[in-house]
């Protein structure tokens, strides 16, 4: 498992992105979704996991790529939570949401980064 410091960075990313979107949307909870590492992801950099209130990022992407994951892909999934939580409708309890429409557009380019869907990232 990934060491305590480099977890805890992880969620003062989060955190820092979440205050931004915060400062944009005020209507959302005030904590942050969890951020917690999944080893499995080598190819994807990460994905909401609605249901649990998180964000699971690839610890192999992240320890190469910090800086881009500041950027972009935390903001990227934290969108994703955006766009639910103001847009989203459930259906028997199960969220239902297209990931990349215009609305998680908008608040990509809202929050000021460009809504890109798929990173270049490799290991």
């Amino acid at each position: 498992m990934p060491g305590f410091s480099i977890m805890n960075n992880l969620q003062k990313i989060t955190d820092c992105c979440w205050n931004k979107f915060k400062s944009l949307y005020p209507e959302l909870p005030s904590n942050s979704p969890i951020a917690v590492f999944d080893k499995r992801f080598t190819r994807i950099a990460g994905c909401l996991d609605w249901d649990k209130n998180r964000i699971k990022i690839s610890f192999q992407l992240f320890n190469k790529f910090p800086s881009e994951f500041e950027k972009e892909i935390i903001p990227h999934e934290l969108a994703h939570y955006v766009d639910f939580y103001l847009n989203g409708v459930l259906l028997f309890d199960a969220p239902i949401i297209e990931h990349h429409r215009d609305s998680w557009q908008q608040i990509m380019v809202a929050y000021g980064i460009s809504p890109n869907e798929f990173h270049h990232l490799s290991i």
